[in-house]
């Protein structure tokens, strides 16, 4: 599987840095980066992800820090994604009208707050599996049109598998999501729901990276948000 192969780490070095720490071998390949991903590079990322939702687990959230068993920190869904999402409505945080992104796009918020019952129902619909939950361009190395390798696992989390398909939809666009799903699940009532689902989860993703924008004070990352749900709304994505 294309996957950094770790070298060691904490867990055979106990006590050495204050923090969980690894070191992983060396992969070679470029990143992604923006560029759009080719047919081979989507099959081969499919083919991972379905590998890595079929690792046993339990929990919900973000990962224990030891190598087996693998277990979310949370003890309910609803704590396990707001362990690693930051304020991504409606599955975790305050109200909509209180999201900071209402104070940019107050139009724009209260457009996507009728999809609230639709989104919690997406995000909790599939079993649990463990989940990468930030598949951008920059954690794929690619080589002669394949994948080399998936990269940093630090956020894996124990969640819906959706959350991936939602996490390719905001980054690399529904065609991307859709084009993995192909690969990933033969059944096709299984893969249009999942891209279905995929796609309204996809909104709480934007919108932890809205509040995320904020707390890093980054606002190209704001701009990104709103053109994003802007875009979803005129598809009727939901």
């Amino acid at each position: 599987m294309p996957v950094a192969e770790p070298v060691t780490g904490a867990f055979e070095r106990p006590g050495l840095l204050d923090r969980a720490w690894l070191v992983d071998r060396f992969v070679a390949g470029e990143p992604v980066g923006r560029r759009p991903l080719r047919d081979g590079e989507v099959a081969d990322l499919a083919t991972v992800l379905r590998a890595v939702h079929e690792i046993p687990v339990s929990g919900f959230g973000r990962m224990v820090d030891q190598l087996a068993p693998l277990v979310g920190r949370a003890g309910s869904m609803d704590a396990g994604v707001s362990s690693r999402f930051q304020q991504p409505w409606p599955c975790s945080g305050p109200p909509l009208r209180d999201h900071p992104l209402a104070t940019h796009a107050p139009d724009l918020v209260g457009a996507i707050q009728p999809f609230s019952g639709r989104i919690a129902e997406a995000a909790n619909r599939w079993p649990t599996a463990l989940t990468h939950v930030d598949l951008h361009g920059g954690q794929m190395l690619t080589q002669d049109g394949r994948l080399t390798a998936l990269l940093d696992f630090a956020d894996a989390s124990v969640l819906s598998p959706v959350w991936d398909f939602a996490s390719l939809t905001y980054f690399l666009g529904p065609a991307v999501a859709r084009a993995a799903l192909k690969t990933y699940e033969a059944d096709p009532d299984r893969r249009q729901r999942l891209a279905h689902d995929g796609s309204l989860v996809s909104v709480a993703v934007a919108l932890h990276h809205a509040s995320r924008a904020e707390t890093l004070h980054l606002p190209e990352r704001r701009a990104r948000v709103i053109a994003y749900l802007t875009a979803w709304l005129r598809a009727d994505c939901g």
